[in-house]
């Protein structure tokens, strides 16, 4: 409500009174940013959903200076930039924080509605602030990071496409930039992980409206009555159109990126050992009611392609159905661009051809009068090339209408060229019948004859027919060397011979138009000398035919005898070597589709801007959400308590305090004694030359000095020395004073005294009680655990009870740990190294993951422990001392790795516990196992 009446509220006053309220509007602005520093979740949720408000309030005012009079009514011209980087560090802080999905994702629909303002996102100022405060990175870890792509990053990978298109044709664009150099292959994962999963889900639904429209003739007739009363804006579904934004990304990434071919071929099914997680990128975009982006409807693993570009095929032969407004051409024309980069990837094209990787994809057809609606081509498995080439035959031969999309027929005929060029260049053998793909460039070129007229004034038809051409050509020239076998050949000349007037009719039009010196001169000669061996071919197995029908009482031939012409004179045809046939222009966008993509992203902008509603939030689920995770919970349900948090400043303060009352009651004489102490030297080695009173006998103090020097520097030695506890920096109130003197005061008395009763009577029982009770439950549970089969939940229980008991116990110690880049934790089949200290570090490590920790083994209480902790058989223990146990512990360290549900294994490759002042050598072990390793560091 507060949103509504704010929006209402801004809507109803003139820009002339907007202008007069700017400086409540720039307080009221700052004092949401400044609230985006602090820990309440609910009043920062408030703040984020008023400076939506603001935002969107005065986007819709038509300023007379928009791009400086919206920065100063909102924000403060002067203030702008320091007031915009401390809300984008803010909101950068909040996506990557331990923070509820909700805040994090109303954080990531501010970014949208600062991007998609104005149409034109090149014209819209506030992303010049997106500019200069890189986020690339922090998207790159939302990405990264399955448990935030899961909830983010369908709107994440969208703001990154409008992003990439600001002024990337006037200036370098820096997300442009960081794109093509990025090679974090997990974070280009998840950006295929994102796509498939919208790709997946768009054929999914694709095929089930098919389903639920084809369930019977009243269903149809139904659907064709309501249709006749929907209104033409309220068919258009803008959030529909949202999707365009991920294939846009999607066309970036592959066109800047070369990384990111291996994403597209890497495999998303269940037998790949990266979990893909139930993504939430919808057909449309979440409603901010909820917040958290509603899950995906599932989708039967039948109709789940194996990786992005199988379900980008599929997905393509869908949106290409049916072209009936601009829109949809639009997507159709970025959906070929988009195929047109990737054919002209020598691995992407290796991997298309390669015939050990195959595929059985779905080709949706489009429906036409002579033939029903196919809801699915299926066909045997086979190499992708195959799917691309049925996919722009299917195209070339299904819309060939009055408004014929000639920008669209020239790309597809574009992408079957450059991939025969690749096979003529490479010798490979397609095991694909061409003959559908012949015939459906012949009837182009025949529907473009036939309306010559109108489209002839439209655009030059003469590049597109030439395009054709060349693929017949190629065939002609170079067919010997990739088409499966000599048949196909001859098939080839035999559809020539027979479509041959249709090839005269292009002949004689290229000629009118190049005798008539107009503005297709150029074009259609070169039309014309394509022609030159189709011709050629034509006149000579006419000839030869017509001789054969009068020799044979003019009977007229079957297709075997025209067939066996061909065949029995090959030897007298001659042609031309025409060159140069495998050569083309590459793929470049600007400048030709530079006016497109202005108007694609344009819509898009459009789009993601009607979808973004702030009015309905429920802020009984917010309340209910943000109850269970706020600091009010202890350290054992993930988060610590605040007063943790004050209660270590407040002691390093009293030791502070403590220590500077010491150090100045220290009499002079102490003082002086401490810095002659300070000063002594090590023993330097005496002189080669002794005494002159020894040169003649040799006594045993002459060694003394050698034997000082070598106890000193063994004493001193840097590795002995990180063994020994390292020496407090302060003095903590628990030791006592130098014998050498006492130092009498009463404040320090005081602090000595409350601080015995706090630590003995206060927390001592505690903490202790603690520790009891949480190492009986871990035990009960332990053991309860260990009867259970082997399941998932068995696994989940076991990893609940383990990093519950692990945050008990840093309560009970009073540990208080700050976790940071939880973003890289280890994943399973993985192992974690870290420096060691104590067997304490385990506790603090397992407090956000649980681990499979190698253990040497003890006696005593640790030993019970140990025996309590391997109840769950998850774990792996040593005897550091036996050879054969130690080779044993490697096996089982490379078996427990290739287990897909242990727990990653935790490592100190230290071998010994050390005081944290140095890194001592690392032992080889863990590195040899060849899994995946993730270093960790405890200060």
């Amino acid at each position: 409500a507060n949103v509504v009446f704010l929006e209402s509220t801004l809507d109803n006053y003139h820009e002339s009174k907007l202008i007069q309220k700017k400086g409540s509007i720039n307080f009221l602005f700052a004092q949401c940013c400044d609230v985006l520093k602090g820990t309440s979740w609910i009043r920062m949720t408030n703040s984020l959903q008023t400076i939506c408000a603001l935002v969107r309030s005065i986007y819709r005012k038509k300023l007379s200076n928009f791009g400086f009079d919206i920065i100063d009514i909102l924000i403060g011209f002067d203030e702008s930039e320091v007031r915009m980087q401390d809300l984008l560090q803010s909101i950068q802080n909040i996506l990557l924080g331990s923070f509820p999905v909700s805040l994090q994702n109303l954080s990531l629909k501010l970014l949208l509605i600062l991007s998609t303002g104005k149409d034109n996102v090149s014209q819209n100022t506030m992303v010049e602030y997106l500019m200069m405060n890189n986020l690339f990175n922090c998207f790159m870890n939302i990405l990264a990071n399955p448990k935030l792509r899961r909830h983010l990053g369908y709107d994440t990978l969208l703001l990154l496409g409008i992003l990439m298109n600001y002024r990337k044709y006037d200036s370098s664009n820096v997300y442009l930039l960081k794109l093509s150099a990025l090679d974090n292959e997990v974070a280009l994962r998840g950006m295929g992980a994102i796509l498939f999963n919208m790709l997946s889900s768009r054929c999914s639904d694709f095929q089930n409206s098919v389903a639920e429209s084809s369930g019977g003739v009243l269903s149809q007739i139904t659907g064709l009555i309501g249709s006749l009363f929907v209104s033409e804006d309220a068919a258009i579904d803008y959030s529909l159109r949202t999707n365009e934004g991920l294939l846009l990304a999607l066309y970036q990434v592959i066109h800047q990126n070369r990384n990111f071919m291996t994403v597209l071929c890497h495999s998303h099914d269940k037998s790949s050992n990266e979990e893909v997680p139930n993504y939430s990128t919808p057909l449309v975009v979440p409603q901010l009611g909820s917040l958290v982006t509603p899950s995906v409807s599932s989708v039967p693993e039948s109709n789940i392609s194996a990786n992005v570009l199988c379900s980008f095929l599929t997905s393509v032969s869908i949106i290409t159905r049916q072209l009936k407004d601009t829109h949809q051409r639009h997507i159709a024309k970025l959906c070929f661009i988009t195929l047109t980069c990737l054919v002209e990837d020598q691995y992407a094209n290796a991997y298309f051809h390669d015939n050990n990787i195959q595929f059985t994809i779905n080709i949706y057809r489009a429906p036409m009068r002579h033939r029903k609606e196919v809801v699915n081509k299926s066909s045997t498995p086979n190499s992708l090339a195959c799917a691309v080439l049925d996919l722009m035959t299917e195209f070339i031969s299904s819309h060939l209408v009055k408004n014929l999309p000639i920008d669209l027929y020239g790309l597809a005929v574009g992408i079957a060229r450059r991939l025969i060029c690749y096979q003529k260049r490479h010798r490979i053998r397609l095991h694909y019948d061409w003959q559908p793909l012949w015939t459906a460039l012949i009837y182009f070129i025949k529907f473009l004859l036939s309306n010559e007229a109108t489209l002839i004034a439209k655009t030059d038809i003469f590049e597109t027919i030439l395009e054709a051409l060349t693929i017949f050509n190629l065939f002609i020239t170079y067919g010997d060397t990739f088409l499966p076998n000599p048949k196909e050949y001859d098939e080839l000349y035999y559809e020539i011979i027979r479509m041959h007037q249709i090839f005269d009719n292009v002949h004689s039009m290229s000629l009118r138009h190049s005798n008539e010196n107009g503005i297709w001169n150029d074009s259609s000669t070169k039309v014309t000398r394509a022609l030159v061996n189709i011709r050629s071919i034509i006149s000579h197995f006419t000839l030869k035919i017509d001789y054969f029908s009068a020799t044979h009482n003019g009977q007229s031939l079957t297709s075997e005898q025209v067939l066996s012409i061909v065949r029995n004179n090959y030897d007298s045809l001659s042609l031309k070597l025409q060159e140069s046939l495998d050569q083309f222009d590459r793929y470049a966008e600007k400048p030709k589709h530079t006016s497109f993509f202005t108007q694609l992203v344009r819509s898009i902008t459009s789009a993601v801007r009607r979808t973004i509603p702030l009015a309905n939030l429920d802020y009984q689920q917010l309340l209910e959400e943000y109850s269970s995770l706020e600091n009010v919970i202890p350290a054992s349900t993930k988060i610590s308590l605040d007063s943790d948090y004050l209660y270590i400043p407040l002691l390093r303060r009293l030791f502070k305090f403590a220590n500077k009352i010491i150090e100045d009651s220290k009499p002079l004489a102490i003082k002086q004694q401490e810095y002659q102490d300070a000063q002594v030297k090590m023993p330097s080695l005496p002189s080669k030359t002794f005494h002159p009173s020894c040169k003649q006998r040799f006594s045993l103090d002459h060694i003394m000095k050698f034997a000082a020097t070598g106890m000193q520097a063994i004493v001193e030695d840097k590795v002995v020395t990180c063994l020994s506890p390292a020496e407090s920096s302060s003095w903590n109130l628990l030791t006592r004073t130098m014998r050498k003197y006492q130092i009498t005061d009463i404040r320090l008395t005081l602090i000595w005294t409350i601080g015995i009763l706090i630590r003995y009577v206060l927390f001592l029982p505690f903490r202790a009680s603690l520790f009891a009770i949480t190492m009986t439950w871990y035990y009960l549970m332990s053991v309860t655990i260990s009867y259970l089969p082997n399941s998932k939940f068995k696994r989940k229980l076991n990893r609940y009870a383990f990093t519950t008991t692990s945050r008990s116990l840093c309560l009970a110690i009073g540990a208080c740990t700050k976790t940071y880049d939880k973003h890289n934790q280890c994943t399973i089949g993985s192992i974690c190294v870290s420096n060691h200290s104590s067997p304490l570090d385990n506790i603090i490590l397992s407090k956000n993951r649980c681990f499979a920790m190698i253990m040497q083994r003890h006696s005593g209480l640790l030993g019970l422990i140990m025996k309590s902790v391997m109840h769950t058989k998850s774990h792996l223990i040593f005897d550091r001392f036996e050879a054969n146990d130690r080779k044993l512990l490697m096996a089982k360290m490379k078996e427990h790795i290739r287990n897909t549900t242990s727990n990653p294994l935790l490592i100190y490759p230290e071998g010994t516990c050390t005081n944290n002042t140095a890194v001592l050598v690392f032992k080889k072990g863990a590195f040899e196992i060849g899994a995946t390793v993730y270093p960790a560091a405890l200060k």
